[in-house]
């Protein structure tokens, strides 16, 4: 930014500071010296080019803008007279704008100068000289503040991100410390339940008894089963985290999707005494991931029937436009109001020692949201508690990525 020297700056600033650091004072005190040497560098870092000149226009001292026009040195300009390095008519010099030129390294550059007589503390007049150049080095040396300006606007922008980032990646690491400490948990689980029922049927009389030793195994083959599929889910997880789950999108009859349903889940589903009725629109065509879609409708069926002990569960879906509805509605435990907000959280589980009685993860309905947001389809749910729990479904009929655009209606 060009600092350019106001008349008032320029006769009370300048003729006090020149006075104090005059080339005709022969005894300076050390303490004037070092304020002029400060004077000096101040004078320095203004853009503008400064002459002082004495009565007889010798140049008595000069900042370096002026010099660097010139290309001169500090030592070379000092005694230098006027005339050699400027075309200007001091007698003119007032409080007004003089035209002239520099007689630069570049060539004579056509400069407006502003000229100030003035008396210092020695009685000895001079005049202060202010060039700037439009056109040349002035401008130049404008730009180059202006870019530096513009580069450490863009440095603190960068430290501002390194700083979001920096805590982002903090929270990152400690969600990550959270969920290797939740999985280590919910391993050792099955896998203590398996070691000790292991254990037992080593003894004789346990696996001698053929009923002790039908219920031990049961256990035995439920925790494996358990573990199994915490595993899967987990790896699940890991790749929606790293981006890495591959769909194979194809086009799938929706209705077949709900027949592997029903035909996986009905049995268990009686054996409770449960009502499971499908009401279906027969020709619903989607564009999915076959195994993830049948991955989704099982978790929210297989739910419905774990956390119902009496009443119904019925199974919707219907088009809806450019998408497909799909619910699960039962007549279950419900989900307390203050745990709505963290149903979809990863290893969340509304009550804990019902879900290990049911052989729930807490990673099923986080695991589904995720993909449900791959398919770019939304899933929400309504529940009363003791009453029963329904969760929506809402799939695009066409496969669109999450970051591709919606258009039309």
């Amino acid at each position: 930014m060009t600092l350019a020297i106001s008349p008032r700056i320029a006769s009370s600033n300048l003729s006090g500071i020149l006075s104090l650091d005059s080339i005709k004072s022969a005894d300076r005190s050390k303490r004037a010296s070092r304020f002029g040497e400060y004077v000096e560098s101040i004078l320095d870092s203004i853009p503008d080019m400064i002459l002082v000149v004495d009565s007889e226009n010798t140049i008595i001292k000069s900042n370096d803008s002026a010099r660097k026009a010139l290309g001169l040195a500090k030592d070379d300009i000092s005694g230098m007279h006027l005339n050699a390095v400027a075309d200007i008519d001091m007698g003119k010099a007032s409080h007004g704008s003089v035209p002239g030129t520099i007689k630069s390294v570049s060539g004579q550059i056509p400069t407006v100068f502003w000229a100030k007589r003035i008396t210092d503390m020695q009685g000895e007049q001079c005049t202060i000289i202010v060039a700037k150049d439009d056109s040349g080095m002035a401008t130049e040396l404008k730009k180059k503040i202006d870019d530096l300006n513009s580069s450490y606007s863009q440095l603190f922008g960068y430290k501002e991100m390194m700083e979001e980032s920096y805590e982002e990646f903090k929270k990152v690491s400690k969600k990550k410390d959270e969920f290797v400490s939740m999985v280590a948990h919910e391993l050792k689980t099955p896998l203590a339940a398996i070691h000790g029922f292991s254990e037992l049927l080593k003894n004789e009389k346990v696996f001698s008894d053929p009923k002790t030793r039908e219920k031990y195994l049961g256990i035995t083959i439920r925790e494996t089963e358990r573990l199994n599929r915490l595993v899967s889910q987990i790896l699940d997880l890991s790749r929606i985290d790293l981006g890495t789950m591959n769909l194979n999108i194809e086009r799938i009859d929706f209705s077949e999707i709900l027949k592997i349903a029903d035909e996986n889940i009905r049995q268990r589903a009686e054996a409770k005494g449960l009502s499971l009725e499908f009401q279906i629109d027969r020709s619903i065509f989607i564009e999915s991931d076959k195994e993830r879609l049948i991955q989704i409708v099982l978790n929210l069926v297989d739910n419905a029937v774990k956390y119902t002990e009496h009443g119904s569960i019925l199974v919707s879906a219907k088009a809806d436009g450019t998408d497909i509805m799909f619910s699960v509605s039962d007549t279950g435990v419900g989900i307390p109001e203050e745990h709505f907000n963290k149903i979809f959280t990863r290893f969340y589980e509304v009550d804990s020692s019902f879900s290990r009685k049911v052989g729930g993860t807490g990673l099923g309905l986080s695991i589904v949201k995720e993909i449900v947001e791959l398919f770019s389809g939304k899933i929400w749910f309504e529940s009363k508690y003791g009453k029963g729990t329904t969760f929506f479904l809402r799939l695009p009929v066409k496969y669109r990525r999450p970051d591709e655009k919606i258009t039309g209606n």
